[in-house]
């Protein structure tokens, strides 16, 4: 399945909704407003077992420097991927609250922690100002709308069953739901299991001697 622009891609939305002998009662703003829900779902996921999508393709890096024991995360930001002042040492990423219950404890040493405080990342122990933060975040894809992404583009179906899943509550009672809910939840498994196993592809994990 591929599908070369926006409008191509909604109308087959449209044809999954309506079939292809019933004429549309659906406007095409309400169709773009289903899409953009299936998006948030495909990025975010949602509460319960329906965990985001993590892809490749939506891994930037990150280089900003430290002041007052904190960086800006850029507006795109979705979740840190893998973040370092040492690339051999990274970062382990923890909640706000548990950092700060130890950072009052931690004697100046070099950096081992991190975490989200609002729209900062912050650290324990400290970081000294000018210190340059690295490593890759997910940023948000850009809105299908304004053009299908690398993301989109190397996961279709899964796309277009998280737009037919968050069309549920615009059609009430159908029993089509289900059936959309599941295949979303089998294609965002397997899409989720490819990454992984894109990341390990072609070497054998190893059991690193300490």
């Amino acid at each position: 399945m591929a599908f070369a622009s926006y409008d191509e891609f909604r109308t087959a939305f449209q044809l999954m909704l309506d079939g292809d002998e019933v004429p549309s009662q659906i406007q095409p703003e309400t169709l773009d407003v289903m899409i953009s829900l299936g998006e948030a779902l495909v990025h975010y996921g949602a509460e319960g077992d329906i965990p985001p999508l993590r892809a490749s393709s939506m891994e930037q890096a990150l280089s900003v420097a430290v002041a007052a024991n904190a960086v800006a995360i850029p507006a795109n930001w979705m979740e840190a991927s893998i973040l370092w002042f040492d690339p051999q040492r990274p970062l382990e990423v923890v909640s706000e609250q548990d950092l700060r219950s130890r950072l009052k404890y931690m004697s100046a040493s070099d950096v081992r922690k991190c975490a989200q405080a609002g729209d900062t990342i912050i650290f324990s122990p400290q970081a000294q100002d000018g210190e340059l933060l690295e490593g890759r975040y997910y940023a948000k894809p850009a809105a299908l709308k304004d053009g299908l992404t690398t993301t989109f583009n190397r996961y279709p179906e899964l796309y277009l069953y998280a737009a037919l899943y968050g069309a549920g509550p615009f059609l009430g009672e159908d029993s089509r739901i289900p059936v959309w809910q599941n295949f979303y939840r089998s294609l965002l498994r397997q899409a989720n299991t490819q990454e992984r196993n894109r990341v390990y592809a072609g070497s054998r994990l190893r059991q690193v001697a300490r």
